[in-house]
């Protein structure tokens, strides 16, 4: 088992050398070699042995400026069967990236993540700072629209409308608000119902126009 472990990290070891000392990777090669390597470890009972290496593959392509490779491979790290405090780990390590990218959709996606994550755990204080995170992921998208899509790094999928931010960003006010004293939470859900006005969003007006009646 000595001598496995040993020739698998060393072809691991190999395969992110190459990865790094190219300038732009290819990206559906590395993809099935991360496979590749998933399934001999997972095989030979190595999931945490490759759960190590390919954090520190994901920290090497960061350092070396390979960001795209790097918030892939954190986004896989996150998806991955282990535990909260490792999830949250690679969770805000694909933040990071997606910040050194300043690529406002990824970073909307890592926090959103993250909140779902600390509702999940019943981690209120950290959702909360989530919830203001994601508004103002979200206000950026919407004010700077065709810049965020430009910036948008993937291949696997399309950015959602603008209308579609919009709406999240007038849930996410809602969801602010009603965590707020009733004086701070006011013009909030008055920002939401606006929001939800410019889109047409019948159901999202009625609602925050509910909210509006109670105080």
């Amino acid at each position: 088992m000595t001598r496995l472990i040993s020739t698998l990290d060393s072809n691991f070891s190999k395969f992110a050398q190459n990865t790094m000392a190219r300038r732009r990777p290819d990206r559906n090669y590395v993809i099935s070699q991360l496979k590749h390597y998933q399934t001999q470890y997972n095989k030979n009972g190595l999931f945490n042995d490759y759960l190590v290496r390919l954090e520190a593959f994901a920290l090497g392509m960061e350092e070396t400026g390979l960001l795209d490779i790097a918030g892939m491979v954190f986004s896989k790290l996150a998806k991955l069967p282990t535990t909260d405090e490792m999830k949250e780990q690679f969770l805000r390590g694909g933040l990071r990236v997606a910040r050194k990218q300043r690529d406002p959709i990824h970073i909307l996606a890592r926090i959103v993540d993250l909140k779902k994550l600390y509702e999940k755990n019943g981690d209120t204080h950290s959702r909360f700072k989530m919830l203001f995170a994601e508004e103002s992921a979200l206000t950026d998208i919407v004010g700077n629209f065709r810049q965020a899509k430009e910036k948008y790094r993937t291949v696997s999928k399309q950015s959602s409308s603008l209308n579609r931010y919009i709406i999240q960003l007038a849930r996410t006010k809602v969801e602010i608000a009603k965590m707020l004293r009733p004086k701070e939470a006011y013009p909030m859900l008055l920002e939401a119902k606006s929001l939800f006005e410019s889109t047409a969003f019948d159901n999202g007006v009625r609602y925050v126009e509910k909210m509006l009646a109670k105080y």
